[in-house]
Formats: structure tokens, sequence, C-alpha cells
């Protein structure tokens, strides 16, 4: 019998989601699936998919979008979101309902969008991926232990204190690129989350990846650049170069040899170079009809 797993992380959350998955698991052919480890949304969204599922459903924040995508890539069955999060970066660029029982209705109506994913050295993304100030952020925020924007915030001016620029070389198919720069983020989705956008003209049906380079300089743009990844306006920013590719290497001297990036926000550690890529159309997305995401 075909039916709509959805999966969660029994472990994060609040009463508030306590109280939806409780909904969710009274209706008719609705499945919840919990999570036991990391990269274990992955497997179940495989496992649903081969099962007959209709679609797999991650209620969660960004981790859980981000592993159960994964277990979708290339196949038939959508990905439906019922965003959760503190970020809900993916959730936000496709213009989802942050309210999560009309995020399910959505669901349930089925328009499905085939969308874009990204890779870099063979790990894949669906947001974003960077290299640099975004990064080391990332690292810090996520060592302090608690969530939400003003902690997100409060990391940003930590790590600012002390950053120093790197020197990058950015190889495109048709050129290279080499920039003293604070960060360089690799977009197939608008933004980080929390209506951060890093990459405003970003689609996920283009077959292209935009990239988003902030070169270091004065301290007046460097903060007008913070303020302008939430008023949609970066790109007009003096310190700001954008360009779009369908594939890219990043290298640097000055990195560290295990160099610190974040993977739609998740951080962690590549080696480089950074070999990035899109993959058009690989992953169906439930989403409003009518929005061009």
């Amino acid at each position: 019998m075909s039916y709509v797993a959805v999966i969660v992380n029994p472990i994060s959350g609040n009463k508030d989601k306590d109280e939806l998955i409780a909904h969710l698991s009274t209706l008719p052919r609705h499945k919840i699936l919990r999570t036991e480890h990391p990269g274990h949304a992955t497997e179940l969204a495989r496992r649903a998919a081969a099962e007959g599922a209709v679609a797999v459903v991650a209620a969660g924040g960004d981790g859980t979008v981000h592993e159960t995508a994964i277990g979708l890539i290339g196949g038939n069955v959508p990905l439906g979101i019922i965003p959760l999060g503190s970020g809900n970066g993916l959730a936000r660029h496709l213009k989802l309902p942050m309210n999560p029982y009309r995020a399910h209705e959505l669901i349930l109506r089925g328009h499905v969008t085939r969308c874009d994913h990204a890779e870099v050295n063979g790990l894949p993304f669906f947001c974003t991926m960077g290299i640099g100030f975004d990064a080391e952020v990332s690292h810090r925020f996520a060592r302090s232990g608690k969530r939400g924007p003003l902690t997100y915030v409060k990391s940003v001016i930590e790590e600012i204190r002390n950053y120093k620029p790197r020197r990058y070389t950015l190889q495109l198919p048709d050129s290279t690129l080499e920039r003293n720069a604070l960060l360089v983020t690799v977009a197939n989705a608008a933004q980080y989350g929390n209506n951060a956008r890093i990459a405003p003209g970003a689609l996920m049906t283009d077959a292209k990846l935009n990239v988003t380079l902030i070169r270091a300089g004065d301290p007046f743009n460097t903060l007008r650049a913070a303020i302008e990844l939430f008023t949609g306006t970066l790109r007009w920013n003096p310190l700001v170069e954008t360009f779009a590719t369908t594939h890219l290497t990043i290298s640097s001297p000055e990195a560290e040899e295990h160099p610190h990036i974040h993977l739609d926000g998740e951080p962690m550690e590549l080696t480089l170079p950074l070999t990035i890529a899109v993959h058009p159309g690989t992953l169906p997305i439930i989403t409003p009809e009518g929005e061009e995401v």
C-alpha cells in the first residue's frame, strides 16, 4: 500500500513538534520514521522510496532535510518538507509555508518540481557550500551548543574580530580568478537560511551554480554586506562579485590542508582543492504551484 513517509529526528525539537508528529501519526497512510544516528535519514528515505512511499517528508531542520534529500537523488519519489528548524534555508528558498500544518497541506496537494542538486568532492548539497568567513562562523555556531538567529549573530561578531581574509584561486570552465576574499560561497539556492540571501538570483531549476565572492575591503562595505544579506541587495555591494557556472574548482595556498567549509550550513572539513559541479533535475521536490524556485 502506498503511503507518505515522515522522517523526524526525535532528539531535536520542542512541544510544538511533538504535537505535530502525534497528529500526523493518526492520519491514514502516514508512517512516522524516527532517526537513530547521523546519516540515518538518508537510509530511511531510500528504504521508504523502494517500499512504495508516494512521498518522503523531512519534518525537521536543515540537517534532517539535507540527509533526507540525499536518499531521494535520482529517483521519482518526491521530497516534502515540513520546516521545524531555526534556519529552514531550503524551505524558505522554495517559498514553503513556515506553518507546519500548512506545509503538510501543501505536501498533500503534491505539485512536484524537479530541482538540481550540487556536489563538492562527491558530497551532495542543495542550498549552499562555502569556504572562508561563513564556514568559520558555521563551525563556531555549532560549537556554541545553542541554536537560533541571536546565537548566529553572536558567532558572526566573535569571528569577525580576528578573521583574516585569504587568497583563493577559482578555476572556471573558461577562466581563472585569483582573489583575496573574506569568503567564497557556491549556491544552488538563494540563501543560507533565516532569509539571509547570499545569492539572490539563484534558482534550483536552471542547471547552474551561483558563486558569490566577497573581497577583502574597508569595514564600512564589509558591514554593509552583512546587512544586505537580509535585504536581497548584496550583489550591488562594491566588494561583491557574482557569476554563474556549471562547475568550478576552488583552491587556496593560504588555507589549511583540511580547511573548514560548510555544507547546507553543516560544518565539516574537506581536502583542497574543492571540485564542485551541478546536476540538473535530479531531485523531485513538492513545491507551491506557480512559484519560480
